[in-house]
Order: C-alpha cells, then sequence, then structure tokens
C-alpha cells in the first residue's frame, strides 16, 4: 500500500512527461529540417560555384590554346623569313607574307600594309590583300590622318612604335576595334616590316634614290 502514491505520482505525471519528450522530438524534427535545408543550400552553392569553376577553367584552356597558337603564329613571323630582301620582288613576297599572317588573326575581308615618309607625308611602300572576293575600302585613307593618329569609322590602325626614324609603318584592318592579343599581333607585324623595310632601302637603294624620292611602291 506504501507504494500506490508513487504510482499515483507516476501516473498523473505521466502526460507532462510525454508532452516533453513529444516537444523534445519536434525540437529534433525541426533543428535536423533546418540542418538539411541549409546543407541542401551549401549542396546548390557548391554545385554552383563547380559549374562556375568549370566555365572558368574551359575559358582558361580556350585563352591558352590561343595564346599558343598566337605565339606561334609570332615565331613564325620571325623565323620563317630567312633571309633579308635582295630587290623589290623579295620585298613584295614579305608583304604578302605578313599580310596573310595578319588575315590568318583577324578575321577581317581584307588588309592594307604602308609605310609613310612621316616629314613629307609620301607613300613609300603599299600592299594590300583579300580575302576571297572583298573589295578594299573605296574611299581614300589620308597619310596626313594617318600620322596624326586620327580615327577612321570602321576600320583599326596600328602603326609601328618606333620613333627614331622619319617613316612610319602602319596597317589598316576594316574591324572598329581589335582584341589587345590581335593588336600586339599586328603590331609586331608592322615593327618586323618596318625593320626590313629599312635594310632594303638602305642596302639596295642606297642613299640616293630614297633621299630623292625615287624609290617607286613595293
Amino acid at each position: 500500500m506504501a507504494s500506490q502514491p508513487f504510482l499515483h505520482y507516476s501516473v498523473n505525471k505521466f502526460p507532462c512527461l510525454l508532452q516533453v519528450l513529444v516537444g523534445f522530438d519536434y525540437g529534433i524534427l525541426f533543428l535536423y529540417r533546418k540542418e538539411a535545408a541549409r546543407n541542401r543550400d551549401e549542396l546548390d552553392r557548391l554545385k554552383h560555384d563547380k559549374g562556375a569553376l568549370e566555365r572558368r577553367l574551359n575559358e582558361a584552356f580556350h585563352y591558352i590554346g590561343t595564346v599558343n597558337i598566337q605565339i606561334e603564329e609570332i615565331r613564325s613571323v620571325f623565323s620563317d623569313i630567312r633571309k633579308f630582301p635582295e630587290n623589290k620582288r623579295d620585298f613584295r613576297y614579305i608583304l604578302q607574307f605578313l599580310a596573310e599572317k595578319a588575315l590568318c588573326m583577324v578575321n577581317a575581308a581584307w588588309v592594307l600594309f604602308r609605310i609613310v615618309d612621316t616629314q613629307n607625308l609620301d607613300t613609300l611602300s603599299e600592299y594590300s590583300e583579300s580575302r576571297g572576293n572583298a573589295f578594299l575600302l573605296n574611299h581614300k585613307i589620308s597619310n596626313r590622318n594617318l600620322v596624326s593618329k586620327e580615327k577612321f569609322e570602321g576600320l583599326a590602325v596600328v602603326q609601328s612604335g618606333q620613333g627614331n626614324f622619319q617613316i612610319k609603318t602602319f596597317c589598316i584592318i576594316p574591324k572598329e576595334k581589335l582584341s589587345m592579343d590581335q593588336e600586339v599581333f599586328i603590331k609586331a607585324l608592322v615593327n618586323e616590316l618596318e625593320m626590313l623595310f629599312i635594310i632594303f632601302v638602305s642596302t639596295y637603294y642606297k642613299d640616293s634614290d630614297f633621299k630623292n624620292g625615287t624609290l617607286s611602291p613595293c
């Protein structure tokens, strides 16, 4: 009979204990769902980051491949010209070779090289190359505008970088804008062309023809 009060007490407290346990279970379930939602969000973020990383890696590999191609093209510019021009035919071959390289690097209809005397604005040499049946620009491109670095609508102009001679070499391409990589490549072309032109005229035309202005366009 002495145990009955304890039994009565336990039975009376059972509903309260059950409520505590149920509440505890709901608390655990709430925390579990909250943690599961957080894990799903983290998984979605990781998937997104993984996709972004894969895209960046693909872009990096594509850029590396493009740079490698450009390096090979630049290397070929310097390695494929195995001798200095000895006559106008040799120099014209160099002009054609460099123009074809420019069209390989830039998707344009045509390319125009022009070498200009910056003192009297005479054209010393000019060469154009077109892709397929493309036509060159109809309106005249002024040497004065080229030397003064004026902008031409629809044209990209890259000039040689040397500043201690009275000549400048220009490459004109029908593009609004070149990429930085394309501009670096075209810059290497015009610098190479200008160097070969100076060697050409100084070696085979001597000073007389060049100074007297009797050097005809190649």
